[in-house]
């Protein structure tokens, strides 16, 4: 609209090749049959606001997308202790959301950069396989409608002040991520957590530079990824994990 105000848009549709590991995980033909293949669909629309102030640069984005044929499966044993996996169980998932980015330099020694998501993403339909003892007899599907999405936060947020004085420079940068759903089955939450890392910079020539990061320099602790409990190979099947089994 003008050189300080500009409006964007973006729509996409098609398929994709599902994950490499669907493909690698039969041992026998007859394993290849039962898989069933199919393409992921994909749509996605987004738009997006610049702006641009004297201090301040904003992008402000609302997005949407949806993938269905979404594959999922199970690594199991028989009575006999041979591993097999179980055939494909296809769903769906939508997400809907806003991610808003700027950088505001009240000074000229400081900048202050800042981004965050706010999304929701929800299945359509989420199916994942349970199992109880070894030997297919018992495999089942569980399915969810409009439940969460297994590690996927509502908010992710980073903050990185950023100051330059002469041949000095230093930055602080600040990251959350929101609790996120264990599994599609919402069998319990990863708690959010932050992190703060620091660096600093001094410049002694044109062409020699000394930077030093020191990274999380509070030590906080936080979750990234769990295993089902019971031993291999239980433990890799996080999707089938149920409240019931918690």
């Amino acid at each position: 609209f003008q050189d300080n105000l500009a409006l964007y848009g973006r729509f996409s549709q098609g398929n994709k090749a599902p994950d490499l590991t669907l493909y690698t995980a039969s041992f026998s033909q007859d394993q290849v049959d039962k898989q069933m293949l199919k393409p992921e669909y994909v749509t996605q629309v987004e738009m997006g606001l610049k702006i641009k102030r004297s201090k301040l640069t904003a992008f402000i984005t609302p997005y949407y997308s949806r993938m269905t044929n979404l594959a999922s499966n199970a690594y199991v044993a028989d009575q006999n202790n041979n591993f097999y996996y179980t055939p494909n169980a296809y769903g769906s998932r939508q997400s809907y959301g806003l991610e808003l980015e700027g950088t505001y330099t009240p000074i000229s020694q400081l900048s202050i950069r800042a981004v965050a998501t706010l999304q929701r993403t929800r299945s359509i339909l989420s199916r994942s396989w349970v199992t109880g003892d070894p030997g297919p007899q018992d495999d089942r599907v569980e399915e969810v409608r409009g439940g969460r999405i297994g590690g996927t936060p509502d908010f992710m947020a980073t903050v990185t002040p950023t100051y330059t004085a002469g041949t000095f420079s230093a930055f602080l940068n600040y990251y959350y991520m929101g609790k996120r759903a264990a599994n599609n089955l919402e069998t319990f939450y990863l708690p959010g957590f932050g992190q703060t890392d620091l660096g600093l910079g001094y410049r002694f020539t044109k062409r020699l530079t000394l930077n030093g990061n020191i990274n999380n320099v509070f030590n906080k602790v936080g979750v990234m990824d769990w295993q089902a409990p019971g031993g291999f190979p239980n433990s890799g099947n996080t999707s089938g994990f149920t409240p019931a089994q918690r």
